[in-house]
């Protein structure tokens, strides 16, 4: 009995283990991989009760985890005063059905609660930006465990830098994400002796000062930017012409086998050309078509920030298998349109 319980335990870590290791991006190789995908085997045999119901049917896998799990974790800490952080350990950890589903119902309210905080959040930010190469944007009431969250929408949309700070009590305390042909780490290394806080790395930074050094902080970041004459250029990612006929959930699922996709290493994306649309249906919160007879969706979320032609004929995206209930589906989650 004693050895069963501490095979379990080992089970428990190794699919805890996996999953830190995708929420915190870390590089996905040699024995991290092997912990990664022997943590996706436990997850999807249902060993760890807690991480089974935030998965909600999602696949497990690189995707599922970063889009289901994670943020669910996340926001015990980005919303700390509406939370108790040390209430999440014993959670991950029960066995017990009833109190999961509990726990798990409170966890889905304060995501939720995280959800609408950062939008709003980016809503306000979005009316701030003005023209330049890196954008501070900086409001008192902003949250400033969403202060990340919103930096990264809003970097991800203007292809540039972008900086969002809080304040409270005379202090100024935000985060800032990047585009990978900037460092942000490197650029707020030298130079900038306001800050009582500072740490990150090449895509993102947090910073704390005193609220009275924020202006002189702006102007250094505004000189240092137009002096150092950065020259933005985006990722150029290549996608394989594919045939819809080759779409097949089992070919996708053979392409699975390769999850998790380390960040050096990009999933790569399919173009589907001239493909027959059987539907499409649009809300505010996704646009689906669904296409070919073979019934292949294609999703475009909002934070893509991508425009759809009025006609298109050319969908380009990565791969995956969508499982709800007792249906199983081809997905092409969308990266581009043409």
């Amino acid at each position: 009995a004693l050895s069963m319980r501490l095979l379990g335990q080992v089970d428990t870590h190794l699919a805890l283990a996996a999953v830190a290791s995708i929420g915190d991006v870390m590089p996905l190789w040699r024995q991290t991989r092997v912990l990664v995908r022997q943590g996706f085997e436990i997850i999807s045999q249902g060993k760890v009760k807690a991480l089974t119901y935030m998965l909600a049917q999602n696949p497990v896998d690189q995707k599922g985890i970063s889009f289901n799990i994670v943020p669910k974790i996340n926001s015990v800490g980005r919303l700390n005063d509406d939370t108790n952080v040390n209430t999440l350990v014993p959670f991950l950890l029960c066995n017990d059905q009833a109190k999961v589903n509990a726990y798990g119902a409170q966890l889905d309210q304060v995501n939720n609660k995280r959800k609408k905080l950062s939008n709003d959040m980016a809503k306000i930010a979005q009316g701030m930006i003005r023209d330049g190469d890196m954008q501070i944007l900086y409001d008192p009431s902003f949250e400033e465990g969403l202060c990340g969250l919103v930096a990264g929408k809003l970097a991800n949309q203007l292809k540039r830098p972008v900086l969002v700070f809080s304040g409270h009590d005379g202090k100024v305390k935000g985060s800032g994400r990047s585009v990978p042909s900037f460092d942000l780490f490197g650029f707020f290394q030298e130079g900038f002796d306001e800050f009582t806080a500072f740490g990150g790395h090449h895509q993102a930074v947090g910073i704390g000062m005193q609220e009275a050094d924020f202006e002189a902080f702006q102007q250094k970041v505004f000189h240092k930017m137009a002096d150092a004459h950065v020259e933005f250029q985006e990722a150029v990612h290549e996608a394989i012409g594919v045939d819809a006929s080759l779409l097949t959930i089992e070919n996708v699922q053979d392409l699975a086998r390769l999850d998790p996709w380390p960040t050096e290493i990009f999933q790569p994306m399919f173009a589907l050309e001239y493909p027959t649309i059987q539907s499409q249906n649009f809300t505010p919160r996704v646009k689906k078509w669904t296409l070919t007879d073979q019934r292949i969706d294609a999703i475009l979320f909002p934070f893509k920030s991508l425009d759809v032609p009025q006609d298109v004929h050319t969908f380009i995206g990565t791969l995956g298998i969508n499982r709800w209930y007792n249906k199983t589906s081809v997905q092409l989650m969308i990266e581009g349109l043409l």
